[in-house]
């Protein structure tokens, strides 16, 4: 067997046994070769890995190491493991019930901004069509081609509706509104409008059609368009391209506990673990010396753990020791003598107890006996 004492002094700089008084999650300062790794701290399971030593591994899950606690670069031992191709050792702590962590050739994708609430129009560049024809359709305020285009009521000119819905005047002609509405294209100009050919303003490359055409494009096949993150709580946009490896990697993702099977965001497993009731705990008193056992099973574990703090079954006569439930035995059979004494100390007491109620029946007795007197003397007067 390993003399993990050892390990921990030439390996991890600790001078003491992690596990004594419950500290063997306590953060590591790792020496400075292997911060390039885990950064400014991590944790003994780390330190097993970077070191690649199964054995110490093993011994450090026996007795109750986290083994998804992540270091200060947010790995866990698995991801480090893998990272340094350490394979063996990967495999040994996937069987332990590692958490895996998401392929490492998925990476977070840029994030995009949302689609604008309020459509503007179309770039210019984006259309095949000749300049003479596009020119009559160019709205002149925003100098780019409408997505819904209306007439001035000078019948003449073609804008965006957002660029002129409060002008007075017509921005080419100047000829005032008086109060006229503007009006939707119509015949030819709206059937030429309508088949005008454009590339997809998203820049995807692959699309080529009308502007009818492009919306419908964009809202279901475009791969640069801006979609939102269909997980619960993200609010987050990513070309559609990218949005399935966002949603493997989103912290909202839903996920399900490796020991409970139940299911919640990604992002709050950690915390689940500290109040889980079937992840596998160690024992408060008995450490590396107790098996570990279900969250739920504490307060059964308590009841039968050899190493819980108990008091000697003399207590109720006058014994103060506490000692672990297997020292009992042994300090019954060494304290006999003290039993005794502690027995005898509680007999007086209790006789002396007795033989005071035994006094104060007399005096009781006494009293009624004189009362009794009094009373047959005020019977004769």
């Amino acid at each position: 067997q390993m003399d993990i004492d050892k390990w921990c002094r030439q390996t991890c700089g600790i001078l003491e046994n992690p596990w004594k008084h419950g500290r063997l999650d306590d953060k590591v300062t790792p020496f400075s070769w292997q911060k390039r790794f885990v950064g400014d701290y991590c944790y003994l399971l780390h330190c097993a890995v970077l070191e690649n030593n199964e054995e110490a591994a093993r011994h450090l899950l026996d007795n109750g190491a986290d083994i998804n606690r992540t270091c200060d670069t947010g790995k866990t031992p698995l991801m480090l493991s893998l990272e340094l191709g350490h394979h063996t050792m990967s495999e040994f702590l996937r069987k332990r019930g590692a958490m895996e962590p998401p392929p490492v050739k998925d990476k977070e994708p840029k994030q995009v901004s949302p689609p604008p609430d309020i459509k503007t129009g179309i770039n210019t560049e984006l259309f095949l069509a000749d300049e003479s024809v596009l020119s009559t359709y160019t709205c002149s305020v925003c100098m780019l081609v409408p997505n819904d285009p209306v007439i001035f009521p000078c019948d003449e000119h073609i804008f965006c509706e957002i660029c002129v819905a409060t002008q007075t005047k017509c921005p080419n002609c100047r000829e005032e509104r008086d109060g006229r509405q503007l009006k939707p294209l119509k015949g030819v100009a709206l059937r030429t409008f309508n088949n005008l050919q454009l590339k997809c303003e998203r820049g995807c490359g692959k699309w080529k059609g009308t502007i009818a055409d492009m919306k419908q494009h964009i809202n279901t096949s475009c791969e640069k368009a801006a979609v939102k993150c269909e997980n619960i709580g993200c609010e987050k946009y990513y070309n559609r391209e990218d949005i399935t490896t966002h949603q493997k990697l989103c912290e909202n993702r839903a996920e399900n506990c490796q020991q409970c099977n139940e299911t919640m965001q990604y992002k709050q497993l950690t915390e689940h673990n500290t109040i889980c009731p079937r992840v596998r705990i160690p024992c408060a008193e008995g450490g590396m010396n107790c098996k570990r056992y279900e969250r739920r099973n504490e307060e059964q574990h308590k009841k039968q753990c050899e190493y819980q703090i108990v008091r000697c079954a003399w207590q109720q006569y006058g014994c103060q020791h506490s000692c672990q439930r297997n020292q009992l035995e042994q300090h019954e059979k060494q304290a006999t003598k003290e039993h005794m004494e502690v027995m005898r100390n509680k007999i007086q007491e209790l006789e002396r107890k007795v033989d005071k109620m035994q006094e104060l029946e007399r005096k009781v007795d006494k009293m009624q006996e004189l009362e009794r007197k009094v009373d047959k003397m005020q019977e004769l007067e």
